[in-house]
């Protein structure tokens, strides 16, 4: 008979009856595809934030800004060869396209790569300067060469020191950025100033 209590069929398989014997092979079947569930469940939640993880880093500017400058010193003989190409397809359009890109961000980009500065923080160092460049004194009208306000840093440590008359700090850049090397060309400036003095 078949080993479960009260039970009186006979035995079918591992001494149960027809019906328990289904009925145990249902319950081992159930309970090892709810561990499967649980295995799946616990491997897609692994895997959600392993994925997020990889899409926050991939998104992060920092990250991207690496990875694009690698990308382009691994495929840079490419890139050029590409973008001549383009550019040969129509030169008129093209040129047109690069113009209108450095004049709407190739400026912000290169504050941004070169400083870590927004135009934002241009604006409030102008403003502290009173928009007067701390050289010459003269106001600062426009941007960029030519006359224009360009950031002023030290080649040494990288810091921002302020915002120049490119001319000004051109000139700073002749003479290397040393103190000492400014105060004897003031010098020699004033003794011909005074040599030139009426008597």
């Amino acid at each position: 008979m078949c080993l479960v209590e009260g039970c009186t069929k006979k035995v079918k398989c591992k001494g149960l009856c027809d019906t328990h014997y289904a009925a145990s092979r249902r319950a081992k079947s159930e309970g090892a595809q709810e561990a499967h569930r649980a295995q799946a469940r616990a491997s897609y939640h692994k895997n959600k934030e392993s994925i997020q993880a990889r899409r926050k880093k991939a998104y992060c500017p920092d990250t991207r800004r690496e990875y694009n400058r690698a990308y382009y010193q691994q495929n840079r003989d490419k890139m050029i060869e590409a973008a001549k190409a383009h550019a040969a397809k129509d030169p008129e359009k093209f040129k047109a396209r690069m113009s209108a890109y450095y004049k709407e961000y190739g400026n912000k980009a290169h504050l941004v790569t070169k400083f870590g500065m927004t135009p934002e923080d241009v604006r409030d160092l102008l403003l502290l300067q009173g928009f007067e460049c701390p050289v010459c004194g003269d106001a600062i009208e426009g941007w960029g060469r030519g006359g224009g306000g360009v950031v002023d840093h030290c080649h040494l440590s990288g810091k921002v020191r302020g915002i120049l008359h490119s001319h000004c700090n051109s000139g700073l850049g002749m003479f290397k950025d040393k103190p000492d090397i400014c105060e004897r060309a003031a010098s020699y400036l004033r003794k011909h100033y005074q040599d030139l003095a009426p008597g």
